[in-house]
């Protein structure tokens, strides 16, 4: 099949999903609630952030809050991994008024791309390593959590199924099945590659273009994708397959901390790698190009997120807080695995030149794609919602090569 009949295709069929859900939901979509007078916010942040997002966001609008002169505010949120919404930028896209991204050198690389407003007004919400999730029972049978495990080491037991019985025991399958998400479109898989990166340099300090074209590092970036079995277009959508179809599926995948720590219920444990890593630092970035009010009310939300109230539901999502003095409570503690003195060995920020080349040594050393996508046809998502899941797939599909698979699967609420 063609690229073109590709993309056709994924049009044709979410726009065939769309239409049967929508047709049974038609009316479900609430608008009461929005003031008329309301500043409206629009907010787009890393999917990761989003179940946080989604409750801080019906708190706030709760909370009728209004700016300087008394107009009331309202938030509206989106999920959208970072790669992607550059992309969507770049597709003329309108510009939300907050972005909140995994990490500041995607703010970098929108300006490189001529998306300038979000560089100058941002702040740090809520942090997270990344990490390897695996299934508890799995990571014991190699050692966890007294023996630490690496990113060369989870790559080595995938892209070997002998060595993979010999220390798992045998119980868990043949091979170990390896998952992170696309590095095109994901923050968490850009900071995959990025990290086998640091890795096979064993340093901290942040790799540059140059490093990345030296015959070790594509070597080590190359076996380890060679063992990768499946992409996923996000975490959210990584960790649901995950925890949905089980070990048989995948054994070991790359997402953030809070990512495993709130979707699996202790059954999958963050593996923090023993060469380092990085940090999702999220930071929350207001459009600068937005009315003076809108500006202020986002500035508002943030202010919010940052709160006590705000913060203190960061952590039961699983995520750290930016605000150090936040009590931290279940889940982050050691019985969903997590290490709060991990990670000792934190990568530094790359720069975009390394961004950019990470990204294209990645399409010469991953075997064919095998995706999983999942589309959300609520009825929620009518009008411009359904409009811009079909742009997403499109543009996806378009970084595909011919030899690669996708699978949709839709999903109502």
């Amino acid at each position: 099949m063609t690229l073109l009949k590709n993309i056709r295709a994924v049009w044709l069929m979410i726009g065939l999903l769309a239409a049967t859900t929508f047709a049974c939901q038609l009316g479900d979509a609430d608008s009461e609630g929005i003031p008329d007078d309301a500043v409206l916010v629009n907010v787009v942040t890393s999917t990761s952030l989003e179940p946080w997002m989604q409750t801080a966001v019906a708190n706030f609008n709760d909370s009728s809050s209004n700016t300087r002169g008394e107009t009331p505010i309202y938030v509206i949120i989106r999920g959208v991994e970072s790669g992607q919404f550059i992309t969507n930028l770049s597709a003329d896209e309108p510009a939300p008024d907050l972005w909140i991204p995994d990490s500041p050198v995607w703010v970098n690389l929108a300006a490189d791309q001529g998306h300038t407003s979000y560089q100058h007004n941002c702040q740090s919400v809520a942090t997270s390593p990344l990490v390897i999730g695996m299934w508890r029972e799995l990571a014991e049978s190699l050692g966890w959590p007294g023996f630490p495990l690496g990113w060369l080491d989870v790559g080595s037991l995938a892209q070997d199924p002998s060595a993979y019985q010999y220390y798992s025991g045998g119980e868990y399958g043949d091979q170990l099945r390896l998952s992170h998400p696309h590095p095109g479109l994901s923050g968490a898989g850009a900071g995959t590659l990025l990290a086998l990166v640091q890795s096979a340099q064993a340093k901290t300090d942040a790799v540059t273009a140059d490093d990345i074209q030296k015959p070790i590092v594509q070597a080590s970036v190359g076996a380890f994708e060679s063992a990768v079995s499946s992409f996923a277009n996000s975490t959210n959508t990584l960790v649901n397959n995950m925890r949905e179809r089980g070990p048989s599926y995948l054994g070991a995948a790359v997402m953030y901390e809070n990512d495993v720590v709130y979707n699996s219920n202790g059954d999958i444990v963050p593996i923090y790698p023993l060469e380092g890593t990085f940090i999702a630092t999220h930071p929350a970035c207001i459009n600068q190009e937005a009315a003076a009010d809108v500006q202020e009310a986002a500035a508002l939300f943030r202010d919010y997120l940052l709160s006590e109230a705000g913060q203190e539901t960061a952590v039961s999502f699983a995520l750290r807080p930016a605000y150090l003095k936040t009590p931290i409570t279940t889940p982050l503690t050691i019985e969903f695995g997590v290490d709060l003195n991990q990670p000792t060995v934190i990568f530094n920020e790359p720069n975009v030149d390394a961004l950019y080349a990470v990204q294209d040594l990645w399409q010469t050393a991953r075997k064919d794609v095998n995706l999983v996508m999942l589309l959300d046809t609520s009825g929620s998502m009518r009008g411009g919602k359904i409009d811009n899941m079909r742009d997403a797939a499109a543009q996806f599909v378009e970084q595909m090569g011919d030899e690669d698979k996708i699978t949709l699967i839709a999903f109502s609420t």
